[in-house]
């Protein structure tokens, strides 16, 4: 039996299409941002791209949700 690989959401489209950013950050940065979109089931993009929305004050963004925590007895 083969395991179903989930993959990661992607943002939703944009007319006019989206800029595009240098991918040169330093290895502990990709190191959190994969542990960031891993957690939220969401791709590295999305997240640096709401990062950066709400560091900018932009509204526009479709931002993602983080998944609750339950505690297990």
């Amino acid at each position: 039996m083969t395991k179903k690989v989930k993959r990661p959401k992607r943002q939703p489209y944009v007319r006019g299409g989206r800029a595009k950013l240098s991918p040169y950050v330093m290895h502990q940065t990709d190191i959190e941002l994969n542990r960031i979109a891993q957690f939220c089931g969401v791709s590295k993009s999305w997240v640096v791209a709401v990062m950066l929305a709400d560091a900018c004050h932009i509204k526009d963004q479709a931002g993602y949700e983080v998944p609750k925590i339950r505690r297990v007895k």
